[in-house]
């Protein structure tokens, strides 16, 4: 649809004229269940052109009665989980600042948007998300996998230090080695860090067998 097209670009100045003078559906869907927003979302750049639909949708009564925020496409995906997968944080804080996307919805394999930032290594989001939204870092997929896990799974160590700082665990020998170019923690948060992180594990026989995390839910 060409309001879709529109919206996964960026232009919402013809999304706008795609509505007022050739009658576009904003709710309108595609065969995978995605609304402009959804597409909108999952695109870097896009900031303005989601608050132009959320303008539209609110100018018209009917329309903003029965838009959700939420609203999931075929795979379960909200526009959350697709601004997450795109890696903006500029995307993630409208959707939840500005309209109130739930940030700790699910897919249909039960994966959050912190889940997909986590396994991608998009330390900001993962940051934004525990620090400002409070995030349940208890939520697992259907696998029974957590947030945490992921970012091991995916080697994202400055994420998996973060989060076991936030979670109050002690690292591992794993843990400690830095990856190249990657700062070991923000200067805030090292400092709160306590003189037993710093102790190995005794023995690399008691640690639990790696669980393969699957690249998140395709999208």
């Amino acid at each position: 649809m060409p309001i879709h097209y529109a919206a996964t670009e960026g232009h919402g100045h013809i999304i706008r004229m795609l509505v007022q003078h050739g009658k576009a559906e904003l709710l309108a869907v595609n065969k995978k269940g995605k609304s402009i927003l959804h597409m909108a979302a999952s695109n870097p750049n896009n900031t303005e052109c989601m608050r132009v639909i959320m303008e539209l949708i609110k100018s018209h009564k009917t329309l903003s009665t029965k838009f959700n925020i939420n609203a999931m496409d075929n795979a379960g995906n909200t526009a959350l989980h697709y601004a997450a997968e795109c890696g903006s944080l500029d995307n993630v804080r409208c959707l939840i600042e500005e309209f109130g996307a739930d940030f700790d919805a699910q897919d249909k394999t039960q994966q959050t948007p912190c889940h997909i930032s986590a396994y991608i290594g998009d330390y900001e989001i993962v940051k934004y998300l525990v620090n400002n939204c409070s995030v349940d870092l208890t939520l697992c997929d259907e696998d029974g996998i957590s947030i945490l896990r992921y970012a091991q799974e995916a080697k994202n160590k400055k994420i998996v230090r973060f989060l076991k700082t936030y979670l109050e665990i002690e690292f591992n020998s794993e843990d400690e080695n830095s990856d190249e170019g990657d700062d070991y923690l923000d200067s805030d948060e090292s400092s709160e860090m306590s003189s037993s992180d710093e102790e190995e594990t005794e023995s690399e026989e008691d640690e639990e067998p790696p669980v393969l995390v699957e690249a998140p839910n395709g999208r």
